[in-house]
């Protein structure tokens, strides 16, 4: 089935030179987004006049200048948005009275936030590494530990920063993705975690190098979607990579391909294999890293596949459909990929490839802080069909165009 667009509307946020977006939330029962900006002010934006209806300040609850919102969800059963901070307070904010209430506050700080899709609970992650479970009264169900950071390193809140989480469906099971080392080298981790069993560990997902701090269950619970980001040094190493082989020189006719005469000028068609490599790669533009790949994971942990996206750039959200049938990716564009206007391309088909190892580092931001520099962000949409992937929409933003405008 084929994508209808039938309006693509956009406002212009009033936001000081030095603020940005950094989480968003929507209201499930009315037409309202709420956004959280790194000044730690809370904006009501009307869907259908697309103008702020108010704007409420939390910084005086805030633990310090440096307090950033790390957490941002609404909940239907509060009518309220559930806000944690970096320097360790819960927040709720009612979305009719704008009143903001301090519920609690957890030692280390709080670097991810999460409510069930059952509203019933949620799952927080603090900067010492443990992950806390909770219900609607703020009682702490479970205490897990997560990880301990590197012993070299000095700030563990920093360590835990980027940590990612996810709930599946049925809010039975969620997911984190986090930082760990891996054979002295800094690598991402799945975890899948039983809440009906005290938050006991259920499954580590296999191992792959490269993981983006992104993660995404299909609200059925089928898998876990996460984006891999390949090196161009892994990449080209592999078998149809860019890595081009060396041409060797044919030897002299009665001569030995080491032999050559005294005082005599090698040539081109003389040098050896090594010289003439070095040529090449002189000549050759360096390796540009492939497109990020999205993987698939079950909840037992096995990795079940994936697909890689169209152009190069960050992957910073993966955003599933409530009917499971459509997948979001929101990309910040890289290079020559990322020229052009907004359009919509057709719908496009992509077989399923197996996965590829690589390594690459990433730290989570807000999306305005992303976007500052970026010249344009592309949104698209995938639907999977008989286990292959096709692309139903994809509509790109010039973040240039919208400066100008302002």
């Amino acid at each position: 089935k084929n994508l209808v667009l039938e309006e693509d509307l956009g406002a212009l946020l009033p936001l000081e030179e030095d603020e940005h977006a950094v989480k968003c939330c929507l209201n499930s029962t009315e037409p309202r987004l709420y956004i959280a900006t790194s000044h730690c002010d809370v904006l009501c934006l009307s869907l259908e006049t697309f103008k702020v209806e108010w704007r409420q300040s939390i910084s005086a609850v805030a633990g310090g200048p440096d307090s950033v919102v790390t957490g941002f969800c609404f909940s239907l059963e509060l009518e309220a948005i559930c806000i944690s901070l970096s320097t360790g307070e819960l927040l709720l904010l009612n979305v009719d009275t704008q009143q903001l209430e301090e519920v609690g506050a957890v030692e280390g700080g709080i670097v991810a936030l999460q409510w069930s899709p059952d509203g019933e609970v949620f799952a927080a992650v603090s900067g010492m590494g443990n992950i806390l479970l909770m219900d609607q009264e703020w009682e702490l169900l479970a205490e897990v530990h997560l990880a301990d950071p590197p012993p070299e390193c000095q700030d563990p809140e920093s360590w835990f920063r980027d940590v990612q989480l996810s709930w599946r469906g049925d809010g039975k099971f969620f997911a984190t993705s986090h930082r760990a080392m891996r054979d002295g080298t800094p690598q991402r981790v799945m975890h899948v975690w039983d809440r009906t069993a005290n938050c006991q560990l259920h499954s580590t997902c296999e191992d792959a190098q490269g993981l983006l701090p992104v993660l995404a269950w299909q609200p059925n619970g089928r898998h876990l979607y996460t984006v891999q980001q390949q090196t161009a040094q892994a990449h080209s190493s592999k078998p149809g990579g860019s890595g081009l082989p060396a041409k060797r020189a044919a030897p002299r006719a009665g001569t030995q391909p080491s032999q050559q005469r005294a005082g005599e000028r090698v040539g081109e068609g003389d040098a050896t294999p090594a010289s003439l490599q070095q040529q090449q790669q002189t000549l050759l533009p360096p390796p540009q890293p492939p497109p990020p790949r999205v993987l698939l994971y079950e909840r037992n942990g096995l990795g079940h596949g994936g697909f890689p996206l169209r152009a190069r750039g960050h992957v910073a959200r993966l955003e599933w459909s409530s009917d499971s049938e459509l997948l979001a990716v929101l990309q910040a564009v890289e290079g020559q990929d990322g020229a052009g206007d907004s359009h919509q391309q057709q719908p496009q088909h992509l077989g399923q490839q197996q996965e590829q190892e690589s390594h690459a580092t990433s730290s989570q931001q807000g999306l305005g802080q992303q976007g500052r520099g970026q010249r344009e962000w592309q949104l698209q949409v995938w639907h999977r069909s008989n286990w292959h992937w096709y692309l139903k929409l994809e509509r790109r933003y010039s973040v240039q165009q919208q400066q100008q405008q302002q």
